[in-house]
């Protein structure tokens, strides 16, 4: 009997270790999902602040590209002018020969000896 008794509160002491084991596991597992969590939840915090940048960059560019159209058409109208200009300060400069040269015509007719 005394024996009997001996296996049984070996037995107890067996199974209350081992299931102490399994507590300590489990304790472990849980800080160890604890950290995993932890560290998970710093990342998507830091992948939403990347996002946030990425979106105020892009709405950035898309300015960026919308003024550099604005600056391009701006551009366009400017070289149209300039082309408009540098066309009639030709047919001003043709002018301004032919009324030279008539000038000169005039001028060698008028001092011309009779």
């Amino acid at each position: 009997a005394k024996h009997s008794a001996l296996a049984d509160k070996y037995k107890s002491l067996e199974s209350a270790t081992k299931l102490r084991e399994e507590q300590l596991d489990s304790s472990t597992t849980l800080e160890s999902y604890k950290a995993s969590y932890e560290e998970l939840v710093t990342k998507h915090s830091t992948l939403e602040e990347r996002c946030k940048s990425l979106e105020r960059a892009a709405k950035r560019k898309e300015e960026l590209e919308e003024a550099a159209r604005g600056y391009k058409e701006q551009l366009d109208s400017s070289k149209t002018a300039y082309q408009e200009l540098a066309a009639k300060n030709s047919i001003l400069k043709d002018r301004w020969n032919n009324l030279r040269e008539r000038h000169e015509e005039l001028a060698s007719k008028h001092l011309a000896p009779a």
